[in-house]
């Protein structure tokens, strides 16, 4: 039965009955808006289970294969059955199918709650660990570990009563999640303009009210869009005020996510939910902080300069923060618009150079398979250099109502070594902001490219993780967005900018002076958006941490703290727009530990490499030492793996001073030292 026809059905009998139930060796489902995916999990959950009862009965000769591998074999289908029903909700043309898909992935959240508080699992997997832990190879021993941690994160260890506030905690956080997720989402907000306000809005963006009105459609696309071209300084901070105002309703609601979190980790483990999430990812809070006090100190000078950058640009008055992407979006470098760089960028040809890099780095082949015009999505059957089938990719690339409207990558099944017949599926979500050219041709700002280029990062990540377990796709969140960043540097490699960069009547490359203008672009407001990750970070943190603060004052203190009174407007609740406090929660700061990461590795690319990075050598070594291995490997351990050299913000701090082109021709010359001595001698060279 197709997941249309099921979107049709009217709820079963038993619409009432406890969801998640301790019938059979695990748990058992009740699902009635979707009959045959509740088949499916109890059928998963009474098959190991059964398995499980027979380990737990002849300990002493249980092998890692028929224990460990059966839990994760089970698991990595639930995660698909997740996964799936997370891509349909967000992506999915029918609501009533959108509808089902959230039910599915909010029990589904609750459901892996459930199961890793259970005693059967966790006691054959503990005997296992007992026995074997010392023999086992790195990568089983690393999982294995991981999964006992997953365990007793989840309070198996604890007493009924405990276990049981552990469980209802989950239960609330899985609900408050997908709500949050689903006003984010589904969110609009209608606000009348006049027709000279109009007139400098996309037409996609403007409806009709029912007595005649012109309104503006405000989603988390428009609002992008709007703050990016609106030449009306009043009119972006109206915007900007309603946007974040329009879910403020969501404020108690997350409030209470953050003390569940807090009293969780509390009963778990005895810490705090920031100590425990940073633990988790290999690092102390203090280590931390100190690392985000080291960005904004290092870039103090270049945020200042940025500072009166945008102040010359603002016609020598003081910018706020909803002036900066107008600011950016049109700032003549040379006496040129960066908007004319639309004139040689498409979606079309992005995606194209996109494929061509899969093959030349990694031996990727891809076949169409499907194209759905009306929806504008493109599936391909992705091949290895052997032809042997990888898996399937999905490209949702441009908005549409009712579906996500960020940019996102899904591993909607993972692969992995121990089962070769199991091929990998990767859903990618872009939302190009299409522009308009003369004969009915459109282009893309650079902002678009850098987008798909990060989020492919990750189709590739998903594609060739190659661990023996599916588990190895959860990967800790300050290494999970290092391949995506390193990723994006491929856009800025100049072999890579000519296939990118062509114009749309003449198929003309970049001349040098709109090169510049890119290079220019992409490094000129660096800093500044350094410090708005910080900000974003330290927030997380603090809105953790200080669960008895308003998180309105934590943001207002923050934002005047790192930027200066007056530059963020007070009292908004600016915290319900941050999508990240649920996915991410208390590891923002992992996006700017992926940032460095990826700099440390790609630039020892740089440093190692005789200057063409466009061949298979090294994609294989980036296969090799960063990719396959998925989350078996903290950031530390990898990024120390491939250059050699311990985490360091240095690599990271260097693009915020010097263009591509610069960097990469300083580190260049100094070849012949050391990466580490390299680094220095190239910050003496800039400072």
């Amino acid at each position: 039965m197709s997941i249309e026809q099921q979107a049709q059905q009217e709820p079963g009998k038993g619409e009432a009955e406890k969801e998640i139930t301790t019938d059979g060796p695990l748990l058992k489902v009740n699902m009635p808006w979707d009959r045959e995916a509740e088949e499916k999990v109890n059928s998963l959950l009474e098959g190991c289970g059964n398995r499980l009862l027979v380990l737990k009965d002849r300990p002493g000769d249980v092998t890692y294969e028929e224990s460990v591998l059966e839990w994760d074999s089970m698991v990595s289908v639930l995660d698909e059955i997740t996964s799936r029903g997370s891509w349909d909700f967000n992506t999915h043309p029918d609501v009533k199918v959108r509808d089902r898909c959230e039910k599915t992935t909010e029990l589904m959240s609750k459901l892996w709650a459930h199961l890793f508080t259970l005693d059967l699992p966790y006691s054959v997997l503990q005997e296992v660990n007992q026995r074997l832990g010392d023999s086992l190879r790195w990568d089983r021993a690393a999982y294995l570990k991981d999964l006992l941690i997953a365990f007793e994160q989840n309070g198996v260890h604890l007493d009924r009563r405990k276990k049981d506030r552990v469980l209802e905690i989950d239960d609330d956080l899985a609900e408050i999640g997908t709500r949050f997720s689903k006003t984010l989402k589904d969110t609009d907000i209608f606000l009348d303009v006049t027709p000279e306000e109009a007139k400098d809005i996309p037409p996609h963006s403007l409806v009709q009210s029912e007595d005649g009105k012109t309104q503006f459609l405000l989603r988390q696309d428009s609002f992008k869009d709007l703050l990016q071209s609106h030449p009306d300084a009043a009119i972006r901070e109206r915007v900007y005020r309603e946007f974040f105002s329009g879910t403020g309703d969501l404020a108690p609601l997350l409030d209470k996510m953050r003390k569940l979190r807090d009293e969780r980790s509390r009963l778990v483990a005895n810490k705090s939910y920031v100590e425990l999430e940073a633990s988790n990812e290999g690092f102390a809070t203090s280590e931390v902080h100190q690392t985000l006090d080291e960005l904004l100190e290092w870039t103090e000078k270049r945020f200042q300069e940025t500072m009166a950058d945008y102040r010359e640009l603002n016609g020598g008055e003081a910018p706020k923060c909803y002036d900066l992407s107008y600011l950016e979006e049109h700032a003549p470098t040379e006496g040129l618009d960066p908007q004319i760089l639309k004139e040689y960028l498409c979606a079309e040809r992005t995606v194209q150079v996109l494929l061509e890099l899969s093959g030349e780095l990694y031996g990727l082949r891809f076949e169409a398979t499907e194209h759905d015009e009306k929806l504008r999505i493109e599936r391909y059957r992705v091949l290895d250099s052997d032809g042997k089938e990888l898996g399937l990719l999905h490209l949702d690339l441009y908005p549409r109502q009712g579906k996500y409207s960020h940019a996102a990558c899904w591993t909607i099944r993972g692969r992995a070594s121990h089962y070769p017949d199991r091929t990998a599926e990767m859903g990618l979500v872009c939302n190009f902001k299409e522009k308009d050219l003369p004969g009915g041709k459109t282009g893309l700002l650079w902002d678009d490219v850098v987008t798909a280029f990060h989020e492919y990062g990750h189709v590739l990540h998903g594609l060739l993780i190659d661990a023996e377990p599916s588990g190895s796709h959860w990967v800790p969140r300050s290494l999970v967005e290092v391949p995506s960043q390193v990723f994006e540097n491929w856009a800025l490699d100049p072999m890579v900018l000519d296939r990118l960069a062509r114009h749309y009547e003449t198929g003309a490359h970049l001349d040098d002076k709109l090169r510049k203008l890119l290079y220019k672009t992409e490094q000129r407001f660096a800093a500044r958006h350094v410090r708005t990750q910080v900000l974003y970070a330290r927030f997380d943190l603090d809105f953790h941490d200080r669960v008895d603060t308003d998180p309105t004052e934590i943001w207002d203190g923050l934002a005047a703290s790192i930027f200066g009174d007056g530059f963020y407007p007070k009292g908004l609740p600016w915290f319900t727009r941050f999508g990240h406090l649920d996915g991410y929660g208390a590891k923002y700061w992992g996006y700017k530990f992926a940032d460095i990461g990826k700099s440390q590795i790609y630039w020892s690319i740089v440093h190692r490499s005789s200057g063409h990075l466009l061949d298979r050598e090294i994609g294989q070594r980036l296969y090799d030492e960063l990719l396959r291995f998925g989350g078996l490997k903290k950031l530390n351990q990898v990024t120390q793996d491939f250059s050699g050299t311990e985490l360091r913000g240095l690599p990271y701090v260097l693009e915020t001073l010097l263009d591509y082109p610069s960097l990469r021709l300083h580190l260049e010359s100094h070849r012949d030292k050391p990466y580490d001595a390299a680094l220095e001698a190239v910050f003496q060279d800039v400072s």
